[in-house]
């Protein structure tokens, strides 16, 4: 049995022995109110919080006076939405665990919403140690006895519609799944430049991406510059892959030299004044999306991130790699992409 095997397993038992001891619930169960609070559990990646915001509006849209509160298991998740004026608190289950009982886990909440749908440890611990008259999450075998509704629907359907499907199962009105980027701070530096940024005028490319296989080579975006050299771009970059980003800006006269971004409220700054971003399948994909940028996003051929995590923003393509891995795209392919998607923003620029 090899490391990942063994992690399994243990992950396996885990929730097999916690499902054995906590107290059953009977799912099926319609929601009757009344909706006062609720609790959020939210993922340790921006791309998945950022999908789970339309909710967040929608329900403080519709009840004002509701508290909205998120359980965190990461500090970037926790400063990410601390200023978020839709939420009421933000918890971080891993830190004074004295506070996080007296705040969280010795009151109760009317809701709470699970939206891993796929077996969590910490996720599922923290649903049976939270107190809230109705609990909600997605269909799993493992997910049996442990929630009052269970959201049915498949698996590789957008993460945006299943979030959104707990707006149903409360009796929220509304149709709109737009997600939004909560503010944060912003460098001196970033503001200085954002001043000057024309709106709409320039194409953004982001390098960076948080697993290997999600990489472009460095010399494939080199060909992307070159071949629009009547356009002017920023590279959007990881502090990590500050060097790349450097040795881009130098190397085409096309390319604007921006400040590293400090954070992805930054990011998100330069990227609501793009015409177009070209990205790597990360969060900035769904960024983008909270301000209607079109993007052209560069994915695996993989189902999963195709299928679950596709680009919102209202013009958009997807070019897909011919393999698991993104470098084994071709530059011509995301060319003829850009290409294609400069021309639809011209024509609507002229209706």
């Amino acid at each position: 049995m090899n490391k990942e095997e063994k992690k399994k397993y243990y992950r396996q038992l885990s929730v097999h022995l916690l499902r054995k001891f906590v107290w059953k619930r009977k799912s099926g169960k319609n929601f009757r109110g009344p909706l006062r609070s609720i609790v959020f559990l939210v993922s340790e990646r921006y791309g998945d919080v950022i999908l789970l915001t339309p909710v967040i509006r929608r329900l403080k849209l519709a009840f004002p006076d509701l508290e909205i509160h998120a359980v965190a298991f990461k500090r970037h998740i926790v400063r990410f939405l601390t200023e978020d004026s839709n939420i009421t608190r933000v918890h971080f289950a891993k830190g004074d665990y004295l506070v996080y009982a007296r705040d969280v886990l010795l009151r109760r909440f009317d809701v709470l919403f699970n939206p891993k749908d796929a077996p969590s440890f910490n996720f599922l611990l923290h649903s049976s140690l939270i107190h809230a008259g109705f609990k909600v999450g997605h269909a799993h075998p493992n997910h049996e006895g442990l929630f009052d509704h269970l959201i049915a629907m498949e698996y590789f359907s957008p993460v945006v519609e299943r979030n959104c499907a707990l707006l149903d199962v409360l009796h929220v009105p509304g149709t709109e799944c737009r997600p939004y980027l909560p503010p944060m701070a912003v460098s001196e530096m970033m503001r200085s430049f954002l001043g000057g940024m024309e709106c709409g005028g320039l194409i953004g490319i982001n390098i960076s991406a948080s697993m290997a296989e999600r990489f472009w080579q460095q010399e494939k975006w080199g060909e992307l510059l070159e071949a629009f050299r009547g356009e002017r771009f920023v590279v959007l970059a990881d502090p990590k892959d500050r060097n790349k980003k450097k040795l881009l800006e130098a190397a085409h006269a096309n390319v604007a030299a921006t400040p590293v971004t400090g954070n992805v409220f930054e990011a998100g700054e330069i990227i609501r004044r793009l015409k177009l971003l070209v990205t790597l399948d990360t969060s900035l994909v769904h960024i983008a999306a909270c301000y209607d940028v079109p993007v052209v996003a560069l994915f695996r051929n993989d189902r999963e991130s195709m299928s679950r995590f596709p680009p919102l923003s209202p013009e958009s393509d997807m070019v897909v790699s011919p393999g698991p891995r993104i470098d084994a795209l071709p530059a011509c392919d995301v060319k003829d992409s850009v290409k294609r998607m400069l021309e639809r923003i011209q024509k609507r620029a002229v209706l």
